[in-house]
C-alpha cells in the first residue's frame, strides 16, 4: 500500500518530491510515509506545503489506493 503511494507521489512529482515529503513528515512529525497511512490529514499538510491546492486530485486517488486496500 505504501509502495502505491509512494509511486502516486512519484509519478506526480519525481523521486526528489517524494524524497522531499518523507523528509518533511519526519521533521515535523517524526512519522515515515507508513506510518502515516492512518494519520492522512499528516501526509496532506506536508503535500500542500509543497504543491498547494494542486494535491487537490491526487488526494483522491490516494483515499482510492487506501479504501482498496
Amino acid at each position: 500500500m505504501v509502495g502505491a503511494i509512494s509511486e502516486l507521489i512519484r509519478e506526480n512529482w519525481g523521486k526528489i518530491g517524494l524524497e522531499k515529503i518523507e523528509k518533511r513528515l519526519f521533521e515535523r512529525h517524526e512519522l515515515s510515509l507508513e506510518h502515516c497511512l492512518f494519520e492522512f490529514e499528516k501526509v496532506d499538510e506536508v503535500i500542500r506545503e509543497f504543491v498547494g491546492y494542486r494535491v487537490d486530485g491526487l488526494e483522491q486517488r490516494f483515499l482510492e489506493t487506501w479504501s482498496r486496500k
